[in-house]
């Protein structure tokens, strides 16, 4: 499942905020909590398998609680023509700048 890395760069600049992830955490028995959205694919099929997409922020996107801006490549993978050509799960782990590196 590869798609053109230009098309991708071409993309970030015309996009706005990830679409349909949705914001929740997980917490461990100590009280620690990672935070992280998760979307998945637009049209789920029974008994089909689907990949498992790991979005890192990278560098300059750690920051702020409107995560949805924190990684360009969650606004290209959300949008409706993406979900569609490539159906997978993306989780997108994210801090805010008091959280812990993770």
């Amino acid at each position: 499942m590869r798609f053109p890395l230009h098309l991708l760069v071409f993309s970030l600049g015309q996009l706005g905020n990830a679409q349909g992830f949705v914001q929740t955490e997980f917490k461990d028995t100590k009280g620690t909590q990672l935070r992280y959205a998760i979307l998945k694919p637009a049209k789920l099929k029974p008994e089909t398998k689907y990949p498992l997409l790991i979005s890192l922020h990278g560098s300059g996107g750690r920051g702020s609680k409107k995560w949805e801006g924190n990684c360009a490549a969650n606004k290209v993978l959300s949008q409706p023509a993406m979900r569609q050509k490539y159906p997978c799960y993306i989780i997108a782990p994210t801090v805010d700048r008091t959280g812990p590196n993770i």
